[in-house]
């Protein structure tokens, strides 16, 4: 199960949640989680904003700056 659901939502943000599937006391959930469709926004990749350190930014203008030593 947890194969299929890591197959089908592969590189998209849906795969990072935890999955919990019922078996024996729930076995239409094996079917509901195949059979239902994720909405649109959870299948569109979108990329992630990329973070700049403060440190990184402080070291690039010490580097840029010759009269700073």
């Amino acid at each position: 199960m947890h194969q299929v659901y890591d197959n089908t939502f592969k590189d998209t943000p849906a795969a990072d949640v935890k999955l919990i599937v019922g078996n024996k006391n729930r076995r239409s959930a094996k079917t509901e989680l195949i059979c239902k469709r994720p909405k649109q926004s959870l299948l569109i990749k979108k990329p992630f904003k990329k973070r700049q350190r403060k440190r990184q930014q402080s070291r690039k203008k010490n580097i840029s700056d010759p009269t700073n030593k």
